[in-house]
């Protein structure tokens, strides 16, 4: 098993039920390791990085944290959008981390540093949509092999970010739409969530104009059925993060529908021609097929 920490951190090989000192954790059937980096703890589960922000003298309070993620008592919440997008954003502002603000070029999990509300979640960050079809392809596939090593935890929530600077939808941004539909499945209903961000960044002599485009994006594209529209604005702070995650605790959201990548995964795989197979794998191709008639 290859454990992932992205970036400067060299990968890390464990095998289990092997204690090492400073802190492993080894819990069957997951295997999670404690690692001090830099005043934070990376926790990390099946090769996914987990970051929790918590001293080096706190280590003995993780114990309980770590039982909890142990009982599945999370909510798994996936981000999905294109680079820029305001992901990373999204995920320093609603768990409270210093998050590596570079290009993500694989998936990371986090986990907030306090419960919102009574609820804890785990938040997986993706790499960027792109404009090219082998890039999404890709993207996809770190997709799936995350979901596969969260198993058999699955997704209870996703969230399509969108620039609100970037106005109407581009023939990309459509793209980038359709391919998270797909993933999500039209049944996912009120577990998907759209949110346009950089409202911090818009005019105030032109909020009128964004707030047009909103409510039109609401109205004709950000929904996975006509009767599920849950939309917000994140402006780049924790109380509208934190807005968006309590939605997937409200008493009325059943939480019962499972993410239509989650079900193709198991049955095609997470290999590259595994999610080639599976419904966004199909939409990226097609995506691509009329992109190149358009070329023609």
């Amino acid at each position: 098993m290859k454990w992932h920490t992205r970036g400067r951190f060299p990968d890390v090989g464990i095998s289990v039920g092997h204690e090492l000192k400073s802190g492993t954790l080894p819990l069957i059937p997951y295997l999670w390791k404690w690692k001090e980096i830099e005043s934070s703890n990376l926790w990390i589960l099946n090769g996914l990085r987990l970051k929790n922000h918590t001293s080096c003298s706190q280590q003995q309070s993780l114990l309980p944290s770590s039982a909890a993620i142990m009982s599945g008592s999370e909510i798994v919440i996936l981000l999905i959008g294109p680079t820029g997008s305001g992901k990373t954003s999204f995920i320093r502002h609603a768990t409270g981390l210093n998050v590596d603000s570079s290009s993500t070029t694989s998936c990371s999990v986090y986990r907030p540093t306090t419960p919102i509300g009574p609820q804890n979640f785990l938040i997986i960050d993706t790499p960027g949509l792109d404009d090219l079809a082998a890039e999404n392809l890709g993207v996809l596939k770190e997709i799936a092999q995350t979901l596969s090593k969260l198993a058999p935890r699955t997704v209870g929530g996703a969230i399509f970010f969108h620039r609100i600077l970037d106005g109407r939808f581009s023939g990309s941004a459509r793209s980038h739409l359709d391919i998270f539909k797909q993933i999500c499945g039209t049944d996912f209903g009120d577990q998907a969530v759209f949110v346009t961000t950089m409202w911090n960044l818009t005019d105030p002599k032109q909020v009128e104009k964004y707030n047009t485009i909103h409510e039109e994006l609401k109205k004709s594209y950000f929904f996975l059925s006509p009767n599920s529209k849950p939309v917000f604005k994140f402006g780049n702070d924790a109380a509208k993060a934190k807005e968006v995650l309590k939605h997937f605790i409200n008493p009325k959201l059943k939480r019962d529908k499972t993410l239509l990548l989650d079900r193709e995964v198991k049955r095609f795989g997470a290999s590259l021609s595994g999610v080639r197979k599976t419904s966004a794998g199909k939409e990226i191709m097609k995506s691509a097929n009329r992109k190149a008639c358009v070329i023609l």
